[in-house]
């Protein structure tokens, strides 16, 4: 618990004051709470039992002094008085209720918007090394539902502690002017409360835990079923997809039956321990009553605050439970942001030239699980990319050719060897500075779910009308574009689903080229197109590229063909390397490929 408030209350207490203000309008209201069996004691006395008959008594009411100057007889307007007293203690309650409400979820709000902030930081600023070790679903559980949990600690649960707390401890004090062996009952009761609770909150974690995790697993299944939906239809797979569904959603379903179970099972001990409070209670009151140590107004208050100090017990217990969803919460949201991102950290402070000239010695990578090397993806790779220098990559898949292009840009760590850029050590620099100077066109595409105009400018969103279609036409997205109804403010759908494979890899590089960053990667982004579409393109590419670097990996070897040099790798490592002419008088692996897939082409011309 203690640990909960560290983690939560610097995110609170540039508000805390605002907190206060809520916590002391929850404290009035339990006041009023308190009041209202003063008043109705009085009008049991004064006015009720007079009407029945009965003889009028003095009360030890807090509000006698509202009356003492009525004539005893005179019950309509001791009447009319406690009734306006009353009707404006609920006033008060109602506008003091609403406007706690209000003031702690609009402040609470911006809380949470603080912590979802920072946990969406997080998972943008991580590597891939660190967020490996949870699903889709984790991640947006913490970054989405345990914000808002969070806030409801400071907004709902802690008031709900509090607010018992200063009814309890005022309700005794009226008690014990009646008799102090009136509190006998409150106490045996909390007792008995502590004891169940202490159980009862330990469970609740473990619910709120099995609960957290079965949601999860439940979204990140939804999530690939709707990423996946043209996937599951293509193999007919809808029936096992809703299966799969189904036995994650029963999972969670029972784990929340179980807990609901759990608490019923609590709830009715808690309602047994207040029975038992008021029957005990009920038959001493009546003692005293006969013994005259008490009116029946006094009783009828005494019953009323002996009841609610027993509701109060239980609100304390289920507000301690509900806090434990606030502990996991807390324990999964922090767990992430404190976590040391080793990658991240390794990066300086340095800032990338416009014209970065990348040197790569002997550099390495592999895959490591759980620290220990499994699998070599590149070996001993070195090459020089001056600024400007055109360079082409080709081999088969699994190559290596997406890996060096990643390394380059940092989105893998090398584990052997050295990049440096101008001279200096890749680690002196920022990391975002680094990937700043990069215009990326992924193997994966990855659309938002937002225009055409608006994917292509997403590094730049202010951009011109004009500079989106140039790079538009660039990347022939002119060509389906403006057929579309709404051309290029057509919104794509989820991922790009309005589009196809190649239409969205054309989106895709001109979103890359309209970056402008002094280092264009292509990696194979083109595989989707058709011949004469990827040479228009790249032909585009080379006349705006102008003196930027430019890397292109594919398997079209006619892509490469101007390229100052060209790699070929196999196994992660440098089969040959060269420029076209050199290449094709080896007669290796290049030139096999370049000669098969060339009379490829011209068989399709033909």
């Amino acid at each position: 618990m203690k640990e909960l408030f560290h983690n939560t209350f610097p995110y609170f207490k540039k508000y805390l004051w605002i907190h206060c203000i809520c916590y002391l309008l929850g404290m009035l209201r339990m006041v009023i709470l308190l009041m209202e069996p003063q008043i109705l004691s009085l009008i049991v006395d004064r006015v009720i039992n007079p009407a029945f008959g009965a003889a009028s008594v003095e009360n030890n009411s807090l509000f006698a002094f509202i009356i003492e100057d009525v004539p005893i007889d005179d019950y309509k307007t001791i009447l009319i008085r406690l009734v306006s007293v009353l009707l404006v203690m609920i006033a008060v309650y109602v506008v003091s209720f609403y406007a706690r409400w209000h003031l702690a979820h609009y402040f609470g709000i911006k809380s949470e918007r603080e912590m979802r902030h920072d946990a969406l930081d997080k998972l943008n600023g991580s590597s891939a090394e660190l967020l490996k070790g949870y699903t889709a679903g984790e991640l947006l559980t913490i970054a989405n539902s345990d914000p808002v949990k969070l806030k409801t600690l400071y907004t709902d649960y802690i008031p709900r502690l509090l607010d018992p707390i200063v009814y309890i401890s005022v309700a005794a004090v009226y008690l014990c002017r009646l008799s102090v062996w009136l509190m006998i009952f409150p106490f045996i009761t909390g007792l008995c409360y502590v004891f169940v609770t202490r159980r009862f909150i330990r469970r609740s974690k473990m619910y709120w835990d099995q609960q957290w995790l079965r949601g999860s697993e439940l979204t990140t299944e939804i999530q690939e079923a709707i990423y996946g939906v043209r996937t599951i239809k293509a193999f007919a797979r809808e029936e096992y997809e809703t299966s799969l569904f189904e036995k994650r959603n029963l999972t969670l379903r029972n784990t929340m039956y179980e807990f609901g179970d759990f608490r019923a099972n609590f709830n009715m001990m808690y309602s047994g321990i207040q029975n038992a409070l008021y029957i005990c209670s009920m038959i001493f009151g009546i003692v005293l009553s006969v013994n005259m140590s008490m009116t029946n107004g006094e009783f009828t208050s005494f019953l009323t605050y002996l009841m609610m100090i027993a509701g109060q017990f239980v609100g304390i217990s289920n507000g301690l439970g509900e806090m434990q969803n606030s502990v996991v919460s807390s324990q999964r949201l922090f767990g992430l942001l404190n976590l040391t991102d080793y990658e991240k950290d390794a990066y300086g402070t340095e800032e990338v030239g416009d014209k970065p000239h990348i040197c790569l010695d002997h550099v390495s990578a592999y895959v490591r699980d759980y620290g220990v090397k499994s699998r070599e993806l590149i070996s001993d790779i070195t090459l020089d990319i001056p600024y400007g220098k055109k360079i082409g990559i080709m081999g088969k898949t699994g190559s290596g050719k997406s890996i060096l292009l990643r390394t380059i840009q940092t989105f893998l760590e090398a584990t052997g060897g050295q990049i440096t850029i101008d001279g200096k050590d890749i680690h002196e620099y920022r990391r975002s500075s680094v990937r700043r100077k990069f215009g990326y066109a992924m193997q994966d595409v990855f659309l938002f779910s937002n225009t055409i105009e608006s994917n292509i400018a997403f590094y730049d969103p202010d951009a011109p009308d004009e500079k989106v279609m140039r790079y538009g036409k660039a990347a022939e997205v002119d060509e389906f574009a403006l057929k579309m109804q709404d051309g290029y403010q057509t919104i794509v759908g989820e991922k790009g689903f309005g589009l196809s494979g190649g239409q969205k890899q054309r989106v895709s590089i001109a979103r890359a080229m309209l970056k402008e960053a002094p280092v264009l990667v292509l990696d194979d982004c083109t595989s989707a197109l058709d011949f004469e579409t990827e040479k228009k393109i790249f032909a585009n590419i080379k006349e705006i590229c102008g003196d930027k670097t430019l890397l292109i990996a594919t398997h079209r070897a006619s892509a490469l063909k101007d390229m100052d040099e060209i790699l070929f790798l196999e196994n992660g490592r440098v089969a040959e390397r060269g420029t076209h002419e050199e290449l094709m008088a080896l007669h290796g692996r290049y030139a096999k490929i370049y000669e098969r897939q060339v009379g490829e082409e011209v068989a399709m011309d033909e």
